[in-house]
């Protein structure tokens, strides 16, 4: 989903996400999210000026389901701690797989008009 702004100036933008990870020389995991994001134009140019990525499952590229999910903590060498976010989370950091978690929307269902738990602005 790819909403412009009235003025065409921004964008908000919402994607799902499959990822492969890995670090060199350990094993591979598989990821998927949903990626929010928002562009704006700046003196000409479309930017990137805001990011949620909320992990929705992690499994082990060799054990796959079988061993269960990963945490990103363990599973990425604590990247939070080494890469810390420029402004505070908004959705959920952890892969919430198998429990069911509310996903964060930029915008109301535009069916039912029912705003989500996290409205993202």
């Amino acid at each position: 989903m790819l909403p412009i702004s009235e003025d065409g100036r921004s964008a908000d933008i919402r994607v799902r996400l499959l990822q492969l990870s890995g670090g060199d020389g350990t094993d591979g995991l598989w990821m998927a999210g949903i990626l929010e994001k928002k562009a704006v134009i700046e003196d000409g140019t479309w930017k990137l000026c805001a990011m949620d990525l909320d992990y929705t499952w992690t499994a082990d590229y060799k054990g796959g389901w079988a061993k269960g999910p990963m945490s990103l903590k363990l599973s990425a060498g604590n990247i939070m701690e080494t890469f810390p976010p420029d402004r505070p989370m908004r959705g959920p950091s952890e892969a919430p797989f198998p429990k069911i978690a509310d996903m964060p929307f930029h915008y109301i269902n535009p069916v039912s008009g029912r705003g989500p738990g996290l409205l993202l602005e």
